[in-house]
């Protein structure tokens, strides 16, 4: 990726190769706000001085609920969000799959509301659930427990932290790199 970063009265060039870029949760578009980490370069043949980017993250808050909003309208137009395509929760489910960290406290916090509240058999699919591996990882405890059909009903869960951790989540969805990406 090739482009300037701007703010009110400087303007730098900047680059992001391939590998970085591959790791973004994000499709940059102009005018959004961004958080670059790189290191400084010139840029021989023109003697121009340019940031080559190694992180790239969503700095502002609007921006980020921009986004968020913006997908739910396009998983809407899909026809995601669809009542009829809802399947009903069982009262009383006698097994329930959990696909989280297993050393997050959210996984702690669902085990124990279950013993104190309804006991019930519990299966964990362990999946990072933040970063550049996370929306994968979840697919797969997703495709997991519907392929094992050994669940009444699948949590997919995380504990608190910034906006930014959720945006993995959609982006299998909604943003195709510029490369194949084989999924398993």
């Amino acid at each position: 990726l090739y482009f300037n970063l701007k703010d009110n009265s400087s303007i730098i060039s900047a680059v992001m190769f391939r590998g970085a870029a591959y790791s973004l949760s994000f499709a940059p578009k102009d005018g959004m706000k961004v958080q670059v980490t790189g290191k400084l370069s010139v840029y021989g043949p023109q003697g121009k001085y340019q940031i080559i980017i190694s992180k790239m993250s969503i700095a502002g808050e609007g921006d980020i609920l921009r986004m968020i909003e913006e997908r739910k309208r396009k998983l809407a137009a899909e026809g995601l969000f669809d009542q009829t395509k809802k399947k009903k929760l069982p009262v009383f489910p006698k097994t329930i799959g959990i696909v989280t960290s297993p050393t997050g406290a959210a996984f702690q916090d669902i085990q124990n509301r279950l013993r104190e509240r309804f006991p019930v058999r519990v299966l964990l699919y362990p999946a990072t659930v933040q970063g550049a591996t996370a929306a994968a990882e979840v697919a797969a405890g997703i495709e997991y427990f519907n392929k094992m059909q050994n669940v009444d009903v699948i949590i997919v869960a995380r504990g608190g932290g910034a906006l930014e951790d959720l945006l993995p989540f959609p982006k299998k969805l909604l943003y195709v790199p510029p490369r194949p990406v084989k999924y398993h």
